[in-house]
């Protein structure tokens, strides 16, 4: 279990993306947009920890579950491809809206 958030969501996509069925605490997945129990589990105790890590080995369907929606989830919403079109988009936006006859790019700076 990781208890600390820095770079925890790196690991955790990283094991995702690989497949793999995943049991993080809260505080592992925040600002991720996944769902208990459909993309991985959470638990915010070590005996919940244990109890969801014994379900999932014990539990083949639901562990084969989580690791198919886990990769998907990855796939859908962290896939470079989407992230950098989204970031290209985000950048043209602003450069259009810069670009515009009458439209300034000089800034005013509070003095």
């Amino acid at each position: 279990p990781l208890r600390r958030a820095r770079g925890a969501q790196n690991e955790l996509l990283e094991a995702m993306a690989a497949g793999k069925a995943v049991i993080a605490s809260p505080e592992a997945v925040a600002g991720l947009r996944v769902v208990n129990g459909e993309h991985l589990m959470i638990a915010d105790s070590p005996r919940r920890f244990a109890n969801a890590a014994l379900e999932v080995l014990r539990d083949a369907s639901l562990r084969e579950s989580l690791e198919t929606q886990a990769r998907h989830f990855v796939e859908a919403e962290h896939d470079w491809k989407t992230l950098l079109q989204r970031l290209v988009e985000l950048v043209e936006a602003v450069e259009r809206r810069e670009s515009r006859p009458g439209r300034s790019n000089v800034r005013a700076v509070k003095g």
